[in-house]
């Protein structure tokens, strides 16, 4: 019984630390992501892991 109260508190508490978090990189209002989609491979004979990164972006103003 003591073990789940512990757990519980213990899941509580890090959903609470992880809702409190802030992304503080500073925004640049110049470009305008609209669309991006990232592919990863992994391959374990050789531990290569390859990735492809399609990004639609649009620049509201000059950079």
């Amino acid at each position: 019984m003591q073990q789940k109260i512990l757990t519980s508190l213990l899941a509580f508490a890090l959903v609470s630390l992880l809702g409190n978090a802030q992304d503080l990189y500073p925004k640049n209002e110049s470009v305008d992501i609209q669309n991006y989609v990232f592919g990863l491979s992994l391959n374990d004979e050789n531990n290569e892991i390859k990735g492809e990164a399609e990004i639609t972006v649009s620049f509201v103003a000059e950079v």
